[in-house]
């Protein structure tokens, strides 16, 4: 080890309110004292002790006398051999944090007797002198890189020395038993090692056990901070890098209907809570002759092995393959999760397809191209903001999104005329031009370039409009035609129209269903009445208030402002049908409540008036289980037969809700079940609860009263 006195910057070089330069050696103090002027030298002062002074830089002129230049104003702490960090003798200039007085200061150090220190020298040092063991020396680097609460918590803690605390005990129990050994070799005679193998045994295994568990935690704090090793995989066009994409938030990867897109794998990092998710997209795996994508596959395939997590997407459309079966093979013993993407279409493979093969991975349907499941409150997280003023010029409320855009939080920003929850025109469009008996039962709606995207809204078939000429008819309208009305030609009173693109079902997303939508190209340069904030969740507040500072600035006194979510104006154009979901809500449980209550009154009835009957199969030798079956067979009957009759008919009630609202009771399967589950159970205690009851009553007593 170098002996020499060692400098350096400890602090980050940029520009800040301070700097500090560390020194470390048997000279520091020396050296220091060169260069810093105050009421005291360095060498006089007490130990741990902050000083106030100069830094000065010492010159001899040409008439060979002495000057000085004051280069900063600073605090100088001095801390003496052995209670520093590294052990040796320490100062610590505290200067101010510009990059160039940092740098200065350091060059006076160094060029008044101290060496440039390597990088981690200083921790180094005090390894080597005995102040730290190497797993608080490496606690070091890693508190200084952690980027998430559990890296800094699990270095701080390693930095504390709850490593070295461990191994020491491990340390003390081989030595115990290591002496107990040797000391009954040499005196035999004083020690007995009578049953002494069994308490050996149990200490070894003891530590086996601990040292796995040191081992194992390697790991988890491995993935604690450099973050979870995240894999995707799957066959070509699955929907990988869709996933990809979506979880990114952004574009990172190329996607089209070509199987074979990716080829080389793409990485990204994605904050998920607490912790990092590294994620790789990677090609799609399956035999191939083309040698650039065979090379992507062998990587694919090299990067899943070394995965914390592998991601497997399925196309659920799909049925699965030779391909799909090597990947299942390749994830069955390693952590994994399995999506069943495209759930938005017609469906081949479901979960239970997928739990045949590997029955100990979770298994989650997903639609990654519509984002469904991922951002589930998008909508709150959009604000809507009117901009109907005839006192601002156009221009003027185009500053004014500008301004909104200016803020961190803002995601994406889409304009309107109207809001869109109330921009909706009809039999606008003829079907042969000049006809006004061809008037199409269609919705028109005008929107931005941005529409499809800010709405979540995919284009199934063709492309988005591009041009004023340009149509996108939605799903329900296309399917009404019972045809393909891709390059239909429309026309109004002024242009002519070609449809260029299919997307889902807009009501879906909006406020009322109807015949299907059509979209033309809206230009907001011309006119801007409403506009929409696409917010990130977690900073909405922050929007929300910048949005409100802006409003306050550019609006009369006068006039009131609220600022209110997409789901506010959905909420106020559906209040009656929230109602009505409310008040069926209500009555509903309220029927099951007075259903489960019947059961019980039912089965009590019935038991009080059977209780002869049990009575004299008690005497004939009818046992407990008998009797209970003989009730439990009735009423389950009974139940299985209503479900049988009720269920159907509340799903095609539901069914017929569902095409006149769009306010919705999302019931699967786990809702149905629960609610059989319970009036099952409460019919099945209320049987053994008076079942019991009677049973405890002398069958003679019985008979005899009735």
């Amino acid at each position: 080890m170098r002996k020499e006195t060692i400098a350096a910057i400890s602090t980050g070089m940029t520009n800040s309110g301070i700097g500090i330069v560390r020194i470390s050696g048997e000279e520091a103090v020396l050296v220091a004292d060169r260069i810093y002027r105050g009421k005291k030298k360095l060498c006089e002062v007490k130990s741990h002790t902050i000083n106030y002074g100069y830094i000065v830089d010492r010159e001899i002129s040409s008439a060979e006398k002495k000057s000085e230049e004051v280069i900063d104003e600073v605090l100088v702490t001095v801390m003496k051999a052995p209670g520093t960090f590294t052990g040796e003798d320490t100062v610590e200039i505290n200067c101010h944090g510009g990059t160039f007085v940092v740098k200065k200061v350091l060059e006076l150090v160094l060029k008044n007797g101290a060496s440039p220190a390597e990088p981690g020298e200083f921790t180094k040092r005090a390894f080597l002198n005995g102040k730290m063991d190497l797993s608080q020396a490496e606690a070091v680097i890693d508190v200084i890189n952690s980027e998430n609460e559990y890296a800094l918590q699990s270095s701080v803690s390693q930095l504390k020395g709850s490593v070295k605390k461990k191994i020491n005990d491990i340390r003390e129990k081989i030595i115990y038993h290591t002496a107990f050994i040797e000391t009954a070799l040499d005196d035999p005679e004083h020690i007995s090692v009578d049953g002494y193998s069994d308490t050996l045994r149990s200490s070894a295994e003891e530590i086996i056990q601990e040292l796995e568990r040191l081992i194992h935690s390697a790991d988890d704090g491995r993935v604690i901070k450099e973050g979870i090793k995240t894999v995707i995989v799957g066959k070509p066009n699955a929907g990988k890098s869709s996933l990809l994409n979506v979880l990114a938030g952004h574009e990172r990867a190329i996607v089209t209907d070509i199987e074979g897109t990716t080829r080389d794998v793409l990485e990204e990092t994605i904050k998920l809570g607490v912790l990092n998710l590294n994620v790789v997209d990677t090609a799609g795996i399956r035999q191939t002759e083309d040698l650039i994508e065979k090379i992507g596959v062998d990587k694919a395939l090299e990067y899943a092995e070394t995965a914390d997590l592998i991601i497997y997407v399925v196309d659920a459309s799909r049925s699965l393959d030779e391909n799909d079966e090597k990947i299942i093979n390749m994830i069955s013993d390693k952590k994994s999760i399995v999506l069943l993407n495209k759930s938005d279409i017609d469906t081949v493979i479901s979960a239970e397809h997928i739990k045949e093969k590997v029955s100990n991975i979770p298994i989650i349907s997903i639609s990654a191209k519509e984002e469904r499941g991922i951002n589930q409150k998008e909508k709150e997280a959009i604000l809507s903001i009117p901009l109907d003023y005839s006192f601002m010029k156009n221009e003027e409320k185009l500053s004014v999104v500008e301004r909104f855009q200016q803020h961190a939080g803002v995601k994406d920003v889409l304009l309107a005329d109207i809001a869109y929850t109330q921009g909706v025109s009809g039999n606008l469009l003829m079907t042969e031009k000049g006809n006004d008996n061809s008037w199409t039962d269609i919705n028109i709606m005008c929107v931005p370039l941005n529409f499809f995207a800010f709405m979540n809204i995919p284009i199934e078939e063709g492309r988005t409009i591009r041009t004023k000429n340009d149509l996108v008819m939605d799903k329900v309208w296309q399917n009404k035609q019972k045809k393909n009305v891709i390059g239909m030609n429309f026309y109004d009173q002024n242009n002519d129209y070609t449809v260029c693109g299919v997307c889902t079902p807009f009501q879906t997303d909006v406020h009322y269903h109807s015949g299907g939508y059509a979209f033309m190209l809206y230009d907001p340069s011309e006119y801007v009445g409403h506009c929409y904030v696409k917010c990130y969740p977690e900073q909405q507040k922050e929007v929300v208030k910048w949005i409100e500072k802006i409003r306050r600035e550019v609006l009369p006194e006068n006039i009131s402002y609220q600022v209110r979510t997409f789901q506010d104006d959905l909420y106020e154009i559906q209040a009656m049908e929230y109602m009505l979901k409310d008040t069926i809500l209500f009555f509903a449980i309220v029927s099951i409540i007075i259903t489960l209550l019947g059961v019980y009154s039912s089965i009590t009835l019935d038991t009080e008036r059977r209780q002869k009957e049990v009575a004299i199969r008690k005497v004939n030798g009818a046992g407990m289980s008998h009797i209970i079956w003989l009730f439990t067979r009735l009423y389950i009957t009974l139940l299985m037969v209503t479900a049988a009759l009720s269920f159907p008919l509340v799903y095609l009630v539901l069914q017929l809700w569902k095409q006149i609202y769009t306010v919705f009771f999302n019931c699967g399967f786990w809702f149905w079940t629960g609610i059989f589950i319970s009036v099952a159970m409460i019919t099945a205690l209320t049987i053994w609860f008076r079942i019991l009851k009677i049973a405890r009553v002398n069958p003679v007593e019985s008979i005899k009263n009735e």
